[in-house]
Parts: C-alpha cells; sequence; structure tokens
C-alpha cells in the first residue's frame, strides 16, 4: 500500500501572464462562434482483445466563420471503465461544443475498450493495465493525427504547440497515462505488454509526436503518481470526495472483483504541488462519480455548469497571453473601490479600454458570483454587490486579482 498524505487545499487561479495566446475580445471566455461537427473521423486502426483489428473514429467540432489559424485542440475521452465508450455521449457533447464555440477545436474519441474475461479473473490487475494501454495508444495516435493534419492539409488548422488532453472518468485516466506514463521503464514488470507497442503503441499516424500540454483531468485516477515528474505538464483537476469507482484518494478500484490500487485528483494533487506543477484542483463535496453526469440524476445540470466554467477559467488562465490582455490596458494596476464593499464596488482602468473586458467576481473555491462586461472605451465599471452575502470573495481584472471583502 503507498503511503501517501492528502494535503487537500484549494487554489484559486484568475487570469495569469503563463500564456501563449492573443484572448482579446474575450476569446476563449465567451461563446463567439456556431459550432460544426465532423462526425466519424478516421484515425487509426488496431487490435482489439481479441485480437481483431478494429478502425477507429472521432469527432471533431470546430468554431464556423473563425479567422485564427493556429487555435488550441482539446481532446476528450468518454467515460465506460474500458469496456464500453462513446464519443457522442452527453458529457462529451457539452465539452465539445462549449469550448469550440469559444475558439478552441474539440474531439471526442472512440477508443478500443474490453478486456478477457477470463484472464481478467485470475490477472485483473493485468488485463485491465492492458486496457488502459490500449486506450492510451489509441489517445496517442489521435493526437499525432492532429500534428499531421496540422504539418500537411492543415485541414483543422489546430496549433501543433498547444495540444490540451482531457477525459471524463476512464477517459480522464487515459489522459492522465498519456501525459504521464512516458517511460517504458515505469509499466509495471509484470505486465505482458507483448505486441502492445511499448509507450506510443501501434495505432497510427507515425512519425509525430503524441506529447500534450495540459491536462483536464474529470474524475480520473493514475496507476502510480511516481510517474510525475518535475517538469511535467500541468493539469486541472475536478472529483467527488464520495468516488466510490475512480477513487478521489488513494484506494483499490473494484469490479466485481479487486482490480489494483490507484492515486485519484486527492492524491495526484499532492504531488503536483510538491514538484511544482500547475494544478488547480475542485472538490464536488459530498458527491460520488461523475456528478456532472445525466446518470447522476438529480442536479447534473448545475454540476456541468461547474465543470465547464471551472475548467474555461483556468484553460483561460494558462493559455491566454500577457500581450492579448495588455491590449485591454490591464497590465497596469487598475483601481478597485471601495474595499470592503456594501451595495457595489467600483473597477477604475488607468485608461480606456482597447477591447472588452470581463470582470468576475468568485468565491474562494472558484464558483463566479458575478460578472460584468467592461465595454471598449470605458474607463470604469460598477458591480452592485448588495444582494451578494457577506464575506471574502476575488475579483479577477485580468492580470490583477484583488481579495474584495463585502459586508
Amino acid at each position: 500500500m503507498k503511503n501517501i498524505t492528502l494535503a487537500i487545499t484549494g487554489l484559486i487561479f484568475c487570469f495569469s501572464l503563463k500564456a501563449q495566446y492573443n484572448c482579446s475580445g474575450n476569446r476563449y471566455v465567451d461563446s463567439l462562434f456556431t459550432v460544426s461537427v465532423t462526425q466519424n473521423v478516421l484515425y487509426g486502426n488496431n487490435k482489439l482483445y481479441t485480437g481483431v483489428y478494429t478502425d477507429l473514429f472521432m469527432d471533431i467540432y470546430t468554431p464556423d466563420n473563425d479567422t485564427a489559424t493556429a487555435r488550441p485542440l482539446i481532446i476528450f475521452a468518454p467515460k465506460g471503465s474500458f469496456l464500453q465508450c462513446d464519443k457522442a455521449e452527453w458529457t462529451m457533447q457539452q465539452l465539445c461544443r462549449h469550448f469550440a464555440a469559444r475558439g478552441y477545436v474539440t474531439a471526442s474519441i472512440n477508443y478500443r475498450v474490453g478486456v478477457d474475461y477470463v484472464q481478467a479473473l485470475t490477472n485483473p490487475q493485468g488485463e485491465f493495465f492492458k486496457a488502459v494501454m490500449r486506450a492510451f495508444h489509441d489517445y496517442k495516435a489521435a493526437i499525432r493525427f492532429f500534428r499531421k493534419d496540422a504539418a500537411t492539409t492543415n485541414t483543422y488548422k489546430i496549433d501543433p504547440n498547444m495540444i490540451i488532453a482531457g477525459g471524463s472518468s476512464a477517459g480522464a485516466i487515459t489522459a492522465l497515462h498519456v501525459a504521464y506514463l512516458d517511460q517504458v521503464s515505469e509499466i509495471p514488470a509484470q505486465i505482458d505488454t507483448t505486441g502492445l507497442g511499448g509507450i506510443e503503441g501501434l495505432t497510427g499516424n507515425a512519425g509525430y509526436s503524441s506529447s500534450v500540454n495540459y491536462v483536464v483531468n474529470l474524475c480520473g485516477a493514475i496507476a502510480d503518481t511516481s510517474w510525475i515528474q518535475a517538469g511535467n505538464v500541468p493539469l486541472i483537476s475536478m472529483h467527488g470526495n464520495l468516488d466510490t469507482e475512480v477513487p478521489y484518494g488513494t484506494a483499490v478500484v473494484t469490479m466485481i472483483v479487486p482490480i489494483t490500487e490507484v492515486d485519484g485528483s486527492a492524491s495526484i494533487k499532492p504531488r503536483a504541488d510538491h514538484l511544482g506543477i500547475e494544478n488547480p484542483f475542485y472538490t464536488f463535496w459530498g458527491k460520488t462519480h461523475i456528478p456532472y453526469d445525466p446518470n447522476a440524476g438529480g442536479s447534473y445540470l448545475m454540476y456541468m455548469d461547474t465543470v465547464l466554467n471551472y475548467v474555461r477559467t483556468n484553460l483561460y488562465n494558462w493559455i491566454c497571453t500577457a500581450s492579448g490582455v495588455n491590449e485591454n490596458n490591464l497590465a497596469e494596476s487598475v483601481k478597485i473601490y471601495p474595499n470592503p464593499a456594501t451595495d457595489r464596488v467600483t473597477v477604475e482602468f488607468p485608461s480606456p479600454l482597447q477591447n472588452s473586458s470581463e470582470i468576475v467576481l468568485s468565491d474562494l473555491s472558484g464558483k463566479t458570483i458575478l460578472s460584468g462586461k467592461a465595454n471598449k472605451g470605458a474607463s470604469e465599471i460598477t458591480l452592485f454587490t448588495d444582494k451578494i452575502k457577506p464575506g471574502m470573495y476575488l475579483l479577477c481584472t485580468g492580470t490583477q486579482v484583488t481579495k474584495l471583502e463585502i459586508r
């Protein structure tokens, strides 16, 4: 059993300067585009666990009438316990459409699923680890597909230097392994990987990199946090603390029989913190597995809204450039008054805005409480706070994050 101390804390990331993109005009924040979907794009071919070859497809979502020629790409992988998957499931469609409407190119992939049940009864760890490997091999082929496209026909106009790996449940497990299982030596010695293709796999599009730049982990886990090393890519994690299917912390995954011990999001966090890897983390307190999924019932729509807002804000924080923010003249200090506030708070800009800018008030968990748009040419904006519960909040104004007390 791994001896891991869980130091679970909340990190609030608003709008920082760690970026590479011009995000003026609220690109990557607001819904600016209608979205087109190209279904069943063939990206690879490989053997199922039965030895039969199968074609692998994905659905690609693109923003209509977008003039950008090098757009960040997010690839999402669906749930399914590595026994089934559906690239068109509701959660995948919500994620892909949401981010494509904001200027990303997005894709939802099908990957190989299934295990040899006879072998799984005697060696469940080995069989399910091979299922994970088949999935992340396919995922890597999808990444290479887009880099190949960027280098040849450039149909999808993605930036090959900005590829984000995301997924839900089993799909998040897959994305985490794509990012962090990057050495043959990390594959457990007792796992027979004969014919699987090492780290990269044999699904297709050889000759292009399968590396990613960021990970969106929605209720996922990794087999061993020691695979996460200093200098590895950052990630966003969201997870229910009562999850009994994919552990929130470190525990044994069970599917009829115990399979193996894994490290969930709450165990990934202290490892990433220790290594200095950026890793905003959101806990669905009191919730079990994927509370944003329709199968969860209840308030799943509210939780999906939370997912979209949290991932959107943190991706914006990571990819948007200082130069893009500077177009709104927010690099210089803005004035925020009064603080503490009662019924209103005013944000005063150092000079009139050259582009519109969104001002966001969030609570200390990162949930958006109030927002307002300052239009091009504005010198200030006032947010009315008279209906907000007294307490401490964060006011995000482009490059500046200010703690605001409301009384």
